[in-house]
């Protein structure tokens, strides 16, 4: 009987230690779950036209344009309810965009037919102009109206006047793909798909600087407030995290499969990252450059923009034809300041805007918590407090022995 209580006392304390294992498990994944759940998830999905390349966003208007390269068009999307708001033919091939607060006009590159479709705010295109060859992507100096279109055909950026005059032809990197321009220094960073680089054009509209970044670099965007750009480089599956001199780049490397497009939320310093290849957009806390999360998105996301007017994400999905809109009330707060940088970029790369945001943090980037491994823990530790506590008065009853009648 001693050896039966000594194995019952024994088994009371395993089965108490591994209650308390259960417990505790469960109290994390609970703890954890409410920042899991209060993830950004995707609200709406529109229908657009065909291979949607890129964004361009008028922030006076809330009207957002979704460049379809396929259809070679402009789909419009009305910010304020998320509504499709009609479309316009413009030339052929288009990819990138961008919309210009001084005139008033979005800015359309062709890639098939070597031009710049001007569309005015009727949504008319009222002149093609010509420039490079295969121009990608736009990308406007709110400050002095210049708009730099960069010609991933032969390696250069077209710079127009708000005349539409030529006034500069820079020669950059192999294959520039993006655009984007900071509004309080007329500075313009041109991203350089082959040449793996991003090249500085000055305010005087000359070529100042070449900064090397990660391999296969599509998309590009700044953080105002905190002076940072990022890189999404497609075959490193890398985002480079750039100081604002350019200097000291930190490599976040827990992204989704070819990263293509970045677009920031300069309210929280969230740095939204398109995977291609993955399905999936990356959410960057910029403040730790931990990854916190990963949505679910179309099949093949190829643009990505942030709107400060309802804080919402803009995601292209170039083979479905569809528009993923990610809620921004989750993880953003809605902005209506003016924007201080205006990027643009075409195919598979980061969508054109007037917002800082245009393109959404430890070396290497922590991971976040992803919701499925919580809901296991969850699982796991209510399944152990479940079955030990079935075993504990089994066990308990085995070790008192079995009951002898009392004889009469």
């Amino acid at each position: 009987m001693q050896t039966n209580a000594r194995v019952g006392r024994g088994i009371g304390r395993t089965a108490s230690v591994v209650l308390v294992l259960g417990v505790m498990a469960v109290a994390i994944a609970v703890a954890f779950s409410g920042s899991a759940s209060a993830s950004s998830v995707v609200v709406n999905t529109l229908q657009v036209g065909f291979t949607p390349s890129s964004f361009a966003l008028n922030p006076t208007t809330g009207i957002i344009y979704v460049i379809d390269n396929g259809g070679n068009e402009v789909t419009m999307i009305n910010g304020s309810n998320n509504q499709l708001a009609g479309n316009f033919s413009v030339g052929y091939l288009p990819l990138g965009a961008a919309y210009s607060p001084v005139d008033g006009n979005v800015y359309v590159a062709n890639s098939g037919e070597n031009t710049v479709s001007v569309v005015d705010s009727s949504n008319h295109v009222t002149e093609n102009v010509t420039v490079g060859v295969s121009p990608y992507a736009v990308g406007v100096d709110a400050t002095t109206g210049n708009v730099y279109v960069a010609n991933n055909g032969d390696n250069t950026v077209t710079i127009l006047a708000p005349n539409h005059s030529v006034v500069g032809n820079v020669t950059v990197g192999i294959a520039p793909v993006a655009v984007l321009v900071n509004n309080a220094t007329s500075t313009a960073y041109v991203v350089n798909s082959v040449g793996n680089s991003i090249s500085v054009i000055n305010s005087s509209l000359m070529l100042s600087r070449e900064i090397t970044v990660g391999n296969g670099p599509l998309g590009m965007d700044f953080n105002p407030v905190t002076g940072k750009f990022y890189v999404a480089n497609s075959i490193d599956n890398t985002v480079s995290v750039l100081g604002s001199n350019l200097l000291a780049a930190v490599n976040i490397t827990n992204v989704g499969f070819s990263p293509v497009a970045v677009a920031v939320n300069p309210t929280n310093g969230f740095v939204y990252v398109a995977n291609s290849a993955s399905g999936t957009v990356s959410v960057i806390d910029g403040s730790n450059n931990q990854v916190i999360d990963n949505i679910t998105v179309g099949t093949s996301p190829n643009a990505i923009m942030y709107d400060p007017l309802n804080g919402d994400v803009y995601v292209s999905n170039r083979i479905d034809n569809t528009v993923s809109i990610i809620q921004g009330s989750s993880t953003s707060t809605t902005s209506s300041s003016s924007p201080s940088s205006s990027s643009s970029s075409g195919a598979s790369t980061s969508g054109g805007s007037s917002s800082s945001s245009s393109t959404p943090t430890s070396s290497g980037g922590g991971g976040g918590i992803p919701e499925f491994p919580l809901q296991a823990v969850a699982i796991a530790g209510l399944t152990i407090v479940v079955v030990m506590s079935y075993l504990v008065v089994r066990r308990r009853q085995g070790a008192q022995g079995p009951s002898i009648p009392t004889p009469t």
